[in-house]
């Protein structure tokens, strides 16, 4: 038996890692995929390594474009894209093996690759996490300060789009409050679980 895939995404901004981390806490048996990228590590990130346990929360793998490119190349991950400038991707191995032993998986990535992920997994379940409003989500990207005047703009344009693909995806959360919507994607994540 195959577990279930579900797949969050939204526009960049719109709380995933923190709705994400606050679901987790909320129900132990969700386990978040992890990820390559290009990007720099944040404060308070852990890096992911492969070879250790992988824990319920969001984990990166921080790498070179050499090495991304290398791992698209041996097909080491599921789906990847290029967002603001940086290189994401979904690592295989961790995802298909937890599947295989029908054990759910949360991908929380970025619309594109989600688009990817479906063409490849189409019995996976898309939910759409949307900011309360455009201007609510512009203000969340100034305050994060981690990003340039120019990737802000990039992102605020990729996002206009991204949100218009909404009507699309199997279930749509509105971040208004990130308790709720956190609450709501626990409920539609277990509504998927099969024991």
């Amino acid at each position: 038996m195959s577990g279930a895939l579900i797949v969050l995404s939204g526009p960049s901004g719109v709380g995933k890692g923190t709705v994400v981390s606050l679901a987790t806490s909320l129900d132990s048996s969700i386990w978040i995929a992890p990820s390559m990228t290009t990007r720099k590590m944040r404060p308070n990130e852990d890096p992911f390594d492969e070879t250790s346990e992988i824990s319920r929360s969001k984990a990166y793998l921080f790498v070179d474009d050499t090495t991304f490119q290398e791992t698209v190349e041996s097909g080491g991950l599921i789906e990847w894209a290029t967002y603001a400038g940086n290189r994401y991707g979904t690592l295989r191995t961790p995802v298909e093996t937890r599947l295989e032993a029908g054990l759910p998986v949360l991908l929380e990535i970025e619309v594109q690759g989600a688009d990817s992920v479906i063409e490849h997994m189409p019995h996976a379940k898309r939910v759409m996490l949307m900011p309360p409003s455009f201007a609510e989500l512009a203000r969340r990207l100034s305050g994060r300060g981690t990003d340039s005047e120019t990737a802000k703009r990039m992102r605020l344009a990729k996002a206009r789009s991204e949100m218009a693909q909404a009507p699309y995806y199997d279930h749509t959360i509105i971040n208004d409050d990130a308790s709720k919507a956190a609450e709501e994607l626990v409920i539609y994540y277990r509504s998927w679980h099969v024991a």
